[in-house]
């Protein structure tokens, strides 16, 4: 595929998220690497492997993650597939005594034709091209903030907290946050974007901490004492940026 069309796939998820992302984002893509990237020769499916990395409330991590683009007109008819996107799961441990956990993250991209403007044109630009191609649209700071944002409006999604629909993530003796988020599902001008756990259910995200481990344990220590107290993930974040260097 050539540089223009990657460009303009990356332009049209700008225009479709909002571009930018949050300035206080809760999840943020920094980069996307690819380790291995092969095309099917007899449907034209390109599928991907690599790390992404990033900041999960300010704590930074990084994950193993899958990609299947599919070529221009697969699916037949008005469906488009655009792209899916597997990550995680994504595990911060022992950072201070802090632990942040996920379940997988998958997002979905599906154009559908005569939809809308976003979808007709999501249609004749779906595909991959080669391994340099592909890096320098996962790379493109256009698309890490697009995804972003809608990683972003998953987290924004609420929901409950522990139990109904969380699969039990939390790592650290003391339970601070345990959220339950999405399944996420949008539609614009013809463009469908599903974000999930990889199973069609919700994504949670826990927050939890453990005392006075080995080698320090402060934000252990703070956060188990905080329990049952009323935090968010904005919350925190602003407690890692305080104890980290």
């Amino acid at each position: 595929m050539r540089l223009s069309r990657f460009v303009g796939v990356a332009v049209l998820l700008a225009v479709f998220t909002g571009a930018a992302a949050p300035a206080e984002a809760q999840f943020t893509i920094q980069s996307i690497n690819l380790t291995n990237l092969t095309t099917d020769p007899a449907t034209g499916v390109t599928t991907a492997t690599g790390t992404i990395t990033g900041l999960l409330a300010n704590a930074p991590f990084t994950s193993p993650f899958s990609l299947v683009l599919d070529p221009p007109g697969q699916g037949g008819g008005n469906k488009c597939p655009v792209l899916h996107l597997a990550i995680g799961p994504i595990d911060i441990n022992n950072l201070l005594g802090l632990y942040i956990n996920t379940t997988e993250i998958c997002v979905d991209i599906t154009a559908y034709r005569n939809q809308g403007l976003l979808g007709s044109l999501l249609c004749s630009l779906s595909g991959a091209g080669g391994l340099l191609g592909l890096n320098n649209i996962l790379n493109n700071p256009t698309v890490l903030s697009a995804l972003t944002d809608i990683l972003n409006q998953a987290l924004a999604q609420g929901g409950g907290h522990g139990g109904q629909g969380c699969q039990g993530v939390c790592m650290g003796q003391c339970q601070v946050l345990d959220l339950c988020l999405g399944p996420i599902k949008l539609n614009l001008l013809g463009l469908r974007v599903v974000v999930d756990n990889c199973s069609n259910g919700p994504i949670e995200v826990c927050v939890s901490a453990t005392r006075t481990i080995a080698g320090g344990g402060v934000l252990g220590d703070l956060l188990c004492s905080l329990t049952g107290a009323s935090l968010t993930l904005q919350d925190i974040a602003g407690l890692i940026e305080e104890f980290l260097p």
